[in-house]
């Protein structure tokens, strides 16, 4: 596999875990703040155990072929991507017990 699919590969997955651990606390109602803290950064641990590699294998300084600029775009990309195909959609119950959904749309 290229080191550019490689890159690529990994972000998507890295930003699953970051998404989740993002927001994957907000369905969980009678945890604490300190306890969604502590499981986001668990969460978030495996997020980077993607990224970081992603990251180097395709920076020009480790024999890929992006500068930093390109892989903060790809993962901005892909950021808008996830969120917006709704991989791990962001929802939350309202007082009358309908379902609303938590969507930014850019301009």
């Amino acid at each position: 596999m290229n080191k550019s699919l490689t890159t690529v590969l990994l972000l998507i997955g890295s930003n699953c875990f970051m998404t989740w651990a993002w927001y994957g606390h907000l369905k969980k109602s009678g945890w604490t703040i300190p306890v969604a803290i502590v499981v986001s950064w668990l969460i978030a641990f495996f997020e980077y155990t993607l990224q970081v590699p992603a990251n180097r294998i395709g920076h020009i300084s480790h024999g890929g072929p992006f500068d930093a600029s390109q892989l903060k775009i790809i993962q901005e990309s892909i950021t808008i991507g996830i969120s917006d195909q709704s991989a791990t959609p962001v929802r939350f119950y309202s007082k009358s017990g309908s379902i609303a959904w938590l969507r930014i749309k850019l301009a």
